[in-house]
């Protein structure tokens, strides 16, 4: 088992060469179980989970879509590359550190065939180095922010088949064969239920085919009782006859044909007859009875009416008059009520209006002498208020004065500190290369930064040229040392050959110059080459003395870059405590203005206290000062005299209006007593209350203005005639009505063939009848006998229809025998089919139950549940299980789908994207994600999750994050997150902390660099 420790990126993606390397490794240089890394979107954060996905597949998920593969062919430049590499001298790669020491790169190949004939395109599974490497990172283990998106917006279950199936099915093979099975168990089952419904509709044909004696028999029956009925035509049929296979004397279609057709003519023209027969019957029997009621109904309405007013009929013309003249006098007496009640209603006004002016008065004189006491405490006070003025002037401009020096105190404190975040960029680490261009990068307008960047970049240049002097001086001295070497090496070989060759012949004489010497010995001896080894040491010397004056100067430069770090270290110090001095300048103002702003605030109180003070009394709106004050108190006084000798005038005009009021009223309560003694001389009579009741009943009813005798005479005269001439009309309907009732009818009333309109019936009956007298019982007879002939016209077409149908099949014989024939043939398709159809659904139930078994395995089913309980994104349905199935869509066609379903403690099974929020759904996908890696036996113990908090809610964070804290507890695993938000990164840091856990934090500083901290 390992961990990662280092993540190398170079010019990968948003990564340049000197911003590339993350480091997992904590303090004590072990490899951390919690790395954290954040970033704003767009900072590199994708870069880097591209990288370790491509690092240890070859490809990036998302960019295997297939859209997505014909944009990036389409596409002419790098991919994987930084877009701002040389591509000729610059490398593209990812390297990976593992915790035992193990290191594996992959590299991004650009052919020349690439970049002249496509554009530069190099997304491709690169070079491993190792080559023969065993890739020990597995795509399951890495979970890019855009699988959580595609498994939340993977609506149906289709697309989650085939999007999961990339996890459980990487090379497709299981979905294929269950592809397959189902295809070949849909066909059979289709086969089945074809043969099955033939044959059926085979059995059906046989059985409607087949006549049996007994329906010979019922058939003879039904054209005897034809026979018999019928009378108009003359058809008469014969007895059909079965023999074997053959039926004789089938009647002709054609003939039955024209038979009904006559037959049904004369069933319509009786049927037109019998309804208006029944109309007459009908019409007349409703209509006198209904007249009758209403007559009875008039009469008696019109009796009660003479009864009711009887008496004043004969309390007549006296009582008229009497009744007349009472009506008068109450009217009158109504009058002088209603005028009473106003000249009360008046006084009693007028004496409240007198009470408002006395009280007005008193408030006025009240309000007078109080002012007349105050006059002195106003001046008094406005002097006191004219100061307080004064001095919230002078408050407000020096708050004014006080923000002007903040902003220009605030605007020195932020440049000072740019100067101080320039300065920090500027530091170099010894490694550092380019010095020049990278100090020369940072901007700055402060003259002393420029000053140094100036003097630096002069020494730095100098240095660069004497390093560039001794590194040619270094090469030329070795050149010309290994050359020595290499002829003082040869000459050496060469020598140590003449050597052997001497004493191998013992020679005296020099082989070469053919010197004599006295022995073997003495000639080996002048034998050397120690001139050539002086000079070749020599060469060496000074190619070490070279190197000697290089290592100097690349010294000399790392010196330069530490004492270039010291001065932006010292200027830092400077320019912070200048910062700290600013800062106790700005809160000192601060505090002085927040004092300033209470006194104002206290001061503006006083003043408005004041204002309200005066405005009590009357609405003050002038400038403070005493003369104005003076001038407002005479104004008022001036104001509360006018209205006091305004107020005493009106008193003693509503005086005089109160005493005439109080006369008038007496003297109308006199009038009105008067008027009530006549009044309840009439009012006493009982018979007067009872006749003028009826009176006023009769004007209400008829809407009329029965006042004088005349009119009622008129009235109770017109009862009396309008009685006679409807006694007279019932009389006459009573002689008609007699005759009709006669007649037994009722059961003829039971057909509803009213079907006319009755204008149409009562011309109809004028031209048959011709306005003479009906006899109804003549009607009734003519009705039952058209009704009777209608019957045995219908027994007879239903007799026909029967027999046509019974007998209307022809070849007997000849379909019987294909129809049998070809039952048998489909009952022994249908046996050999059903045998297929049980192998294949046992071979269908075994292969799904496999495979939801697979998947479920794959995706770790126990962990995937145990993590989604951790996490618990819904307090009703807390388990997952997987299930596959077929389902026919919208063209026909089958498809497969897997449905990830939520289960409760009802065993109540959900679809949780029709019931989850967008939070809940990412919960699920990370249940899913950490249940599988988690559950696999992996190499390297290491999980990448790329911005899970996306669509997460508060709860879900919660628990996400004390999941993580379970799952790193022990060490065995390392988890690698990032994350785009703040607060979700703080509550890491608070939950994970590293003085707790064995955890690591890493931000990014700006795009593609990660923050200094971080850096190696």
């Amino acid at each position: 088992m390992s961990k990662i420790s280092k993540v190398k990126l170079s010019n990968f993606r948003i990564f340049t060469d000197d911003f590339n390397q993350v480091d997992f490794n904590n303090e004590n240089g072990l490899p951390a179980d919690f790395i954290c890394i954040y970033g704003q979107n767009g900072m590199g954060k994708t870069s880097f989970f591209d990288g370790i996905e491509w690092f240890s597949s070859g490809t990036i998920y998302r960019f295997e879509d297939k859209n997505m593969k014909k944009e990036i062919k389409r596409y002419k430049g790098y991919v994987l590359s930084n877009r701002n590499i040389d591509g000729n001298n610059d490398k593209s790669y990812v390297e990976v550190n593992y915790s035992d020491n193990c290191t594996v790169k992959r590299t991004v190949t650009k052919s020349s065939k690439d970049i002249n004939e496509k554009g530069y395109r190099d997304y491709n599974k690169g070079r491993l180095n190792p080559q023969k490497f065993k890739m020990n990172i597995m795509a399951k283990q890495i979970l890019p922010h855009n699988k959580i998106d595609s498994f939340i917006h993977a609506n149906s279950p289709n697309d989650k088949y085939e999007e999961w199936g990339k996890f459980w099915d990487s090379d497709g093979s299981q979905r294929k064969l269950f592809t397959k099975v189902y295809k070949v168990k849909k066909l059979i089952a289709k086969r089945i239920d074809l043969i099955k419904r033939d044959c059926e509709d085979a059995i059906e044909e046989l059985r409607e085919l087949t006549i049996s004696d007994e329906k010979i028999k019922e058939i003879n029956n039904k054209i005897n009782d034809f026979n018999i009925l019928e009378t108009i035509s003359g058809l008469k049929l014969k007895e059909v006859i079965k023999s074997e296979n053959e039926i004789i004397n089938i009647p002709d279609k054609n003939k039955i044909r024209e038979y009904k057709n006559s037959v049904n003519k004369i069933i319509d023209n009786e049927k037109l007859n019998i309804d208006k027969l029944i109309y007459l019957l009908n019409y007349y029997g409703e209509d006198y009875t209904q007249k009758k009621i209403e007559l009875n109904n008039k009469i008696k309405k019109i009796i009660d009416n003479i009864d009711r007013y009887k008496q004043l009929n004969e309390a007549g013309d006296i009582w008229f008059k009497e009744y007349n003249q009472w009506k008068q006098l109450d009217s009158n007496l109504k009058l002088i009520n209603r005028q009473l009640k106003f000249k009360l209603s008046s006084l009693e006004f007028k004496y409240k209006e007198l009470d408002n002016i006395n009280e007005e008065i008193n408030k006025l004189k009240s309000s007078f002498e109080i002012l007349n006491d105050k006059e002195n405490y106003f001046l008094t006070k406005c002097k006191f208020i004219e100061g307080i003025i004064n001095e919230i002037s002078n408050k407000k401009y020096k708050n004014k004065v006080n923000i002007d020096t903040l902003q220009k105190l605030d605007i020195i404190k932020k440049h000072n500190q740019k100067i101080i975040s320039n300065l920090e960029e500027a530091k170099l680490n010894k490694e550092r290369k380019n010095f020049d261009i990278h100090i020369s990068s940072v901007v700055e307008d402060d003259e002393r930064f420029i000053l140094l960047k100036k003097i630096y970049i002069d020494k730095y240049k100098n240095l660069k040229n004497k390093i560039e002097n001794n590194s040619k001086e270094v090469i030329k001295k070795k050149e010309l040392y290994f050359s020595c070497k290499k002829s003082f090496d040869e000459l050496q070989n060469i020598l140590m050959q003449v050597k052997g060759y001497i004493e191998k012949e013992d020679l005296n004489n020099c082989p070469v110059c053919h010197t004599p010497f006295k022995d073997i010995g003495l000639l080996l001896s002048k034998i050397n080459l120690d001139e050539q080894s002086n000079n070749c040491k020599k060469l060496y010397d000074n190619y070490q003395l070279a190197l000697s004056h290089k290592e100097k100067a690349l010294n000399e430069e790392k010196e330069l870059i530490d004492k270039w770090n010291e001065e932006c270290e010292k200027y830092k110090v400077v320019l912070g405590e200048e910062i700290s001095n600013l800062t106790q300048k700005i809160t000192r103002v601060i505090r002085e203005n927040e004092k300033l702003k209470e006194d104002i605030k206290l001061d503006e109180l006083k003043v408005n206290e004041f204002k309200e003070e005066l405005d009590k009394i009357s609405k003050y709106e002038k400038d403070f000062s005493q003369d104005s004050i003076k001038e407002w108190l005479n104004i008022i006084k001036k104001s509360y005299k006018s209205k006091l000798d305004k107020s005493i005038r009106d008193k003693e005009k509503l005086y005089l209006m109160v005493r005439e009021l109080d006369k008038e009223s007496r003297e109308l309560k006199l009038n009105i007593k008067e008027l009530e003694d006549k009044n309840d001389d009439f009012n006493q009579k009982d018979i007067n209350k009872i006749l003028v009741a009826k009176l006023e009943e009769i004007n209400t009813i008829n809407k009329s203005k029965i006042k004088e005798w005349i009119d009622f005479e008129k009235y109770y005269s017109s009862l009396i005639i309008k009685n006679e001439e409807l006694k007279k009309q019932i009389k006459d309907i009573d002689n008609y009505i007699r005759g009709y009732e006669k007649n037994d009818y009722k059961d003829i009333f039971k057909e509803k063939y009213l079907k006319y309109n009755k204008n149409s019936y009562r011309d109809y009956m004028l031209q048959i009848f011709k306005g003479n007298y009906i006899d109804f019982s003549n009607l009734i007879l003519l009705c039952k006998e058209k009704k009777h002939i209608i019957e045995n016209l219908k027994r007879n077409i239903d007799i026909l229809d029967y027999i046509n149908i019974e007998l209307c099949n022809s070849n007997y014989n000849e379909k019987y025998s294909v129809i049998s024939k070809n039952i048998s043939i489909k009952k022994y398709e249908l046996k050999k089919y059903e045998a297929s159809k049980n192998k294949i659904d046992g071979i269908f139930y075994n292969l799904k139950k496999y495979i939801e078994e697979n998947i479920e395995e794959v995706l770790g089913s126990k962990p995937m549940n145990q993590i989604y309980s951790i996490i618990e994104p819904n307090k009703e349905f807390k388990k997952l299980k997987i299930e596959v199935s077929f389902t026919n869509s919208e063209d026909g066609e089958d498809i497969p789908e897997l449905y990830l379903k939520s289960s409760g403690d009802e065993n109540e099974d959900i679809l949780p994207e029709y019931f989850f929020s967008t939070a809940q759904l990412n919960t699920v996908a990370l249940s899913i994600f950490l249940g599988q890696a988690l559950s696999m036996d992996l190499e390297v113990k290491t999980i990448f999750i790329d911005d899970p908090v996306g669509h997460f809610d508060d709860i879900n964070v919660l628990a996400f994050v004390d999941l993580l804290r379970n799952i790193i507890k022990d060490g065995e695993w390392q988890i690698v997150i990032s994350t785009h938000d703040e607060s979700f990164y703080n509550i890491l840091k608070n939950k994970i902390s590293d003085e707790y856990y064995n955890s690591k934090f890493i931000t990014f500083s700006s795009v593609g660099k990660l923050s200094e901290s971080n850096i190696n």
